[in-house]
């Protein structure tokens, strides 16, 4: 079952780092997850697009404060080229 296989890790914009810090965070911890995990982000307007960037993506347009129907999925194969869809829902 998924369940007893499934981790959830929370990661604060509140602290003494701001946004920045959060985003470093998010960043180390999926960096190092073992190579066949699945890892998903949950994050603010400011701060997807530097954690897409910090994970080795493509840079992405400024999401706006009032838009929530953008998915981006990073696939990365570790050893080759990683590539960045965004769809929208």
């Amino acid at each position: 079952m998924l369940g007893s296989q499934l981790a959830v890790t929370e990661f604060s914009a509140s602290t003494p780092d701001g946004p920045d810090g959060h985003i470093q965070a998010v960043v180390a911890a999926a960096a190092a997850l073992p190579a066949t995990a699945i890892a998903i982000a949950v994050s603010h307007s400011n701060t997807v697009g530097p954690i897409i960037q910090g994970l080795g993506g493509d840079d992405i347009a400024p999401i706006g404060e009032s838009e929530f129907d953008r998915l981006f999925v990073l696939v990365d194969p570790r050893n080759e080229n990683k590539s960045l869809l965004q769809l929208r829902y």
